[in-house]
């Protein structure tokens, strides 16, 4: 019992982070290289894990399923989760799931410079930055003086 919740365990931390990962990427080459790492990532670990906790050949097909299925079950329910996230937001310009997916960088770059601008209005930077400046001259002139 103690051998299906570890490989459970690995399935769901491998798939969750895949899933992550896949949603941050930029561009689609390395969803694909993502995709196939961790496949086979899954499958070293399923190797490393029988070496190092000693797993008899007839119980290791089950840890294997057992493993995939976490894996599988982690990844959709991140994914869900993830796209959930994203339909939540609100706002005039909104990341949507299928920019992410198919690697829309442009769309994803105006957002992010869209998102600066608005918090720098609400941070006053221009205004901070004036006051630095002002501070820093007050206190040349006063070493000066």
């Amino acid at each position: 019992m103690v051998l299906v919740i570890i490989y459970v365990l690995v399935g769901i931390i491998t798939g969750s982070t895949f899933s992550i990962l896949f949603f941050r990427m930029d561009a689609s080459w390395k969803k694909i290289v993502s995709f196939t790492g961790s496949q086979g990532l899954i499958f070293g670990e399923y190797k490393g894990l029988n070496t190092l906790l000693e797993v008899e050949k007839s119980v290791s097909i089950n840890l294997l399923a057992f493993l995939l299925g976490a894996f599988l079950i982690s990844t959709i329910c991140t994914f869900i989760l993830l796209y959930v996230l994203l339909k939540r937001q609100s706002g005039p310009n909104i990341i949507r799931p299928i920019d992410i997916i198919l690697a829309h960088n442009k769309f994803l770059e105006n957002y992010y410079t869209t998102r600066q601008k608005e918090i720098d209005g609400l941070l006053n930077v221009h205004k901070l930055t004036e006051k630095s400046r002002e501070l820093e001259n007050r206190e040349r002139r006063l070493i000066e003086k």
